[in-house]
């Protein structure tokens, strides 16, 4: 926990499946939301790891 909320300008969650419930076979997704209802981590740093990291880095 304290690795993903120091580096999480730097972090990002990426995949290359695409399926109608994520849930089922991205189990990195729901364990990274499970720490936001936790509040392991902030709503901010998950959408930092979830794609605003990856939209900045982009240029998007």
């Amino acid at each position: 926990i304290g690795f993903i909320n120091e580096f999480q300008d730097r972090l990002l969650f990426g995949t290359d499946q695409s399926f109608g419930r994520p849930e089922l076979v991205m189990p990195h997704q729901g364990f990274l939301k499970g720490l936001v209802a936790e509040g392991k981590i902030s709503e901010a740093v998950y959408e930092k790891i979830a794609w605003k990291n990856a939209t900045r880095l982009l240029g998007l």
